[in-house]
C-alpha cells in the first residue's frame, strides 16, 4: 500500500510539473497591471530567454532580457514566475516576479523581489543572499481553497 502511494504521489507530481507548462501565459502577457507598468518604467525591451542559462548569461552584460516560467502546483493550481535582468543603481540585478494569484496555499498574491543573481532570486532564504524583502504587488480578491466544500 505504501508503494502505491508514493507512486501516485510521484505520477501527479510529475503531471503537474508537465501540465504547467502548458498554462503558462505567452511571453509578452503580463501577469498584472504591476508587471505591464515595471515593463514600461524599465525603459527597454527585454528580449525574450528560454531557459535560466539565457538569464544567468546575460547578468554579466546586464544585458535586459526576460524569462518566464509557468508550473502547476503539487495541488494543481497555476504559478508563473517572471525573470528580468536590469540596470540597478548597486549594479546589475535579477527582478523576480512570482505569481500566486491563482493559488490559495502561495497567497493569493503577486510579490516582487529584486536579488543580486538568479541563485539568490530562487532561494529559500532571498534576504540571507542579498535580496530586497519580498513586496506585495497585489492580492487577489477571489481566491479560493480548494479543498473547501461548495
Amino acid at each position: 500500500m505504501r508503494m502505491t502511494a508514493r507512486l501516485f504521489i510521484l505520477f501527479t507530481f510529475a503531471c503537474s510539473s508537465v501540465a504547467g507548462a502548458g498554462d503558462a501565459r505567452g511571453p509578452s502577457e503580463p501577469a498584472s497591471k504591476e508587471l505591464a507598468e515595471f515593463r514600461k518604467l524599465a525603459g527597454v525591451k527585454f528580449a525574450e530567454c528560454s531557459d535560466k542559462k539565457c538569464l544567468e548569461a546575460a547578468l554579466p552584460r546586464c544585458s535586459p532580457v526576460h524569462l518566464l516560467v509557468g508550473l502547476n502546483t503539487l495541488e494543481g493550481t497555476p504559478a508563473t514566475f517572471d525573470y528580468f535582468v536590469v540596470k540597478h543603481p548597486a549594479g546589475c540585478r535579477v527582478v523576480k516576479f512570482a505569481d500566486f494569484t491563482k493559488d490559495y496555499w502561495g497567497g493569493c498574491k503577486v510579490r516582487k523581489r529584486v536579488c543580486p543573481n538568479l541563485k539568490a532570486a530562487d532561494s529559500d532564504d532571498p534576504d540571507r543572499l542579498g535580496c530586497s524583502p519580498g513586496e506585495v504587488l497585489y492580492t487577489a480578491s477571489v481566491c479560493k481553497n480548494p479543498m473547501a466544500g461548495p
